[in-house]
């Protein structure tokens, strides 16, 4: 997989929707947003081994990629498993309507 993220902020990254589907990805906007801080993480790749099609792991530091921003809703509760088990907290799930509920350990 390509290194295509984008950096938001030093160490955040987001990917653009590889679905290549501009309606599918519009239509998913109001759903669960994730985001990983890249340079928190420490390439355990527990996240890749949850759930394949969101996070990717860079084959030149072992660290994570952010392959699906949006989440599709099946894959939401092994997105929320993988943002708990992280080892470092690189992973923030924001998820609409739940204030309070954003899983980003400090």
């Amino acid at each position: 997989m390509s290194e295509t993220a984008r950096t938001r902020a030093p160490g955040a990254t987001t990917a653009t929707s590889g679905t290549g589907d501009p309606k599918g990805a519009r239509d998913r906007t109001k759903g669960p947003r994730v985001e990983v801080d890249r340079g928190r993480c420490v390439g355990s790749g527990m996240c890749l081994a949850h759930v394949p099609a969101v996070f990717d792991q860079s084959d030149r530091d072992g660290r994570v990629l952010l392959v699906e921003p949006l989440p599709r809703a099946g894959v939401v509760p092994a997105v929320r498993a993988a943002a708990e088990r992280c080892p470092s907290g690189a992973i923030t799930l924001h998820e609409p309507g739940r204030p309070g509920q954003d899983l980003e350990e400090e």
